[in-house]
């Protein structure tokens, strides 16, 4: 795999926080920009470095993002994605889906979105798509790291700089063996630990992903991803393989086992009304795509859902 783009900085080696993506989304849709650094650090009470890294954060996360001019070419000014706007803001006729990031079904939505931005968070992104292994150290993690650099045409990736960003990386979703005041602060402020996707082994330095069923995961959150990974590849038919093990797929990035993905694929009809069917003729399985469906609509029936009661 050979990406023109990659990030293995820009966090100031601070996960996220739990109010920094709705607060981030709120100011760049009055404001259009993070320009205003010293106006950002008395409004959000944050030093200069978490500033900045409130910024990389929601363009990782993908709920801002850059405009672009008519040609294409990036602009300085930013705005609330659709995601990040329907999420965090709401309009008139919508209020927000989870203006407090409290919701189980949200979290899920945002490594989605973390873990498939090769540009802005290829940690993440490599090690759950291409990271073979159940278990591993952060060595070997940091040694496979950097071969991966090597791939990476605008390379400029230092050892101590993906040293950094694989422990900002661990810290994201890795509850501490032991936990004290730095820790708290450090490690559990971080709303994706929630997720329990990778979990530190007794052996210091050790980690292993918690792969099978994800019953936090909502149906919808799960169905967005797979018409997003999906209509990505423009293709109107995709092999249980390819969602199971294809980089960026649902089955990578949640960490599911095929029995786990089998069963969701095989609900998708139902949550589509038949405009996406999953078969499996002569032993070969595969999602067909026979109408189009709009994944925002997934998300929005979620939070619909969840509104009036009815349990995720």
């Amino acid at each position: 795999m050979l990406l023109s783009k990659a990030s293995f900085s820009g966090h100031e080696s601070f996960p996220f926080r739990h109010s920094w993506l709705p607060r981030g989304v709120s100011w760049v849709k009055q404001q259009g920009d993070f320009n205003e650094i010293e106006k950002l650090m008395a409004t959000f009470g944050l030093g200069k470095n978490m500033v900045k890294s409130l910024k990389h954060w929601c363009l990782a996360t993908q709920v801002v993002i850059p405009l672009e001019d008519d040609t294409g070419k990036q602009l300085k000014s930013l705005s609330p994605s659709d995601v990040g706007d329907y999420l965090f803001i709401g309009d008139d006729k919508e209020a927000a889906w989870d203006p407090y990031l409290e919701d189980i079904g949200s979290l899920w939505l945002l490594h989605w979105l973390l873990a498939t931005n090769w540009e802005k968070a290829t940690t993440w992104c490599y090690t759950f798509s291409l990271l073979n292994r159940t278990e591993f150290s952060k060595g070997s993690l940091e040694k496979d790291l950097m071969e991966f650099t090597k791939t990476i045409s605008a390379n400029r990736a230092t050892i101590n700089t993906v040293r950094r960003d694989l422990d900002v990386f661990l810290r994201t979703y890795a509850r501490p063996r032991k936990v004290d005041a730095k820790t708290i602060e450090e490690t559990l402020s971080c709303p994706l630990v929630e997720l329990e996707l990778i979990r530190a082994l007794p052996e210091k330095g050790h980690f292993a992903f918690n792969r099978g069923p994800k019953d936090s995961l909502p149906d919808e959150v799960f169905a967005f991803a797979v018409g997003e990974f999906v209509y990505g590849r423009s293709e109107k038919t995709i092999s249980f393989d390819d969602l199971c093990y294809g980089i960026g797929s649902p089955g990578k990035v949640f960490k599911l086992d095929e029995y786990s993905l089998l069963e969701r694929l095989e609900e998708l009809s139902n949550l589509t009304n038949g405009a996406w069917n999953f078969t499996e003729t002569a032993g070969v399985k595969q999602l067909m795509l026979l109408k189009e469906f709009t994944e925002l609509d997934f998300l929005s029936r979620y939070y619909q859902r969840t509104a009036n009661g009815v349990a995720a």
